[in-house]
């Protein structure tokens, strides 16, 4: 969490993507990381999560992240 605070803090990001194609899976640490990236960029910057697989989606919709992040 620190990193990835100290990694934006310096720029002006207005949009964020996360690509999820070399990903199989996710579980609570990913979600936390990206509770962390959302966190730093603040409430108003778009992050969309793009090239999930049906392990992954399901586990984003389950834990509501549908709601926080662009799918």
């Amino acid at each position: 969490k620190v990193f990835v605070k100290k990694s934006f803090d310096k720029t002006k990001i207005t949009d964020c993507t996360i690509d999820f194609s070399k990903s199989t899976m996710i579980d609570s640490s990913g979600l936390g990381c990206l509770l962390a990236i959302k966190e730093s960029l603040g409430i108003k910057e778009c992050i969309m999560l793009i090239k999930m697989n049906t392990a992954v989606t399901r586990v984003v919709k389950i834990a509501n992240f549908d709601l926080l992040f662009k799918i």
